[in-house]
């Protein structure tokens, strides 16, 4: 009953402490107006509330299982959507270019499997215009490289990604892993590729 009445005690303290900032004037001066107010109750993308506390700037998302990217202002309000002819990404690894190039991680379920499969793995990079038209793609799922997590444009219009690299065990020992930590099915040590 005790740890009940500290957490109420808790979320009352915390709740009071919320909207005092933006409502209640400080020290004789008006108070002054939230970033954003808005509750966004029936969006379909963006963010659901937002204030004081919000970020300047713009934010690009997408998630998992959507072929939308979408770039939201520091209001939650949608700027700009990418439309990909891919509907699976990894809901990471997004990177926007000069004149709203965009360049997305995308994890591609083309029937195959190679020997890595962990989290974050990923099997394509694209790069989308501004209107969405596929610019440039590499695929990248092999049984001894495969991409995960992000990658980055360069400013000399190259693409930089991170990979996992196969490593057989006798490799690994010879470049200095313990042979007492190795499992017997080689290291999956990360790399950088530039494409």
């Amino acid at each position: 009953r005790l740890s009940i009445l500290l957490a109420l005690l808790m979320c009352t303290t915390f709740l009071a402490g919320m909207g005092s900032a933006e409502t209640q004037p400080s020290q004789g001066k008006e108070p002054v107006p939230p970033i954003c107010s808005k509750q966004h109750k029936n969006a379909e993308s963006g963010i659901l509330h937002c204030n004081n506390d919000t970020m300047e700037g713009y934010t690009l998302f997408s998630t998992n299982a959507d072929s939308s990217i979408y770039l939201i202002d520091q209001r939650g309000e949608v700027r700009h959507t990418w439309t990909s002819k891919v509907d699976r990404a990894s809901g990471f690894g997004l990177d926007l270019g000069e004149n709203g190039t965009l360049l997305r991680v995308l994890d591609v379920d083309d029937g195959t499997s190679t020997r890595m499969q962990a989290g974050g793995g990923a099997t394509k990079l694209e790069i989308l215009d501004f209107d969405s038209n596929l610019l440039w793609s590499v695929e990248q799922n092999t049984d001894n490289i495969r991409l995960h997590h992000d990658a980055k444009l360069l400013p000399n219009g190259n693409v930089i990604a991170i990979v996992w690299e196969y490593l057989d065990d006798q490799t690994a020992i010879d470049l200095g892993r313990n042979e007492e930590d190795l499992t017997g099915n080689g290291l999956w040590p990360d790399a950088i590729i530039e494409y």
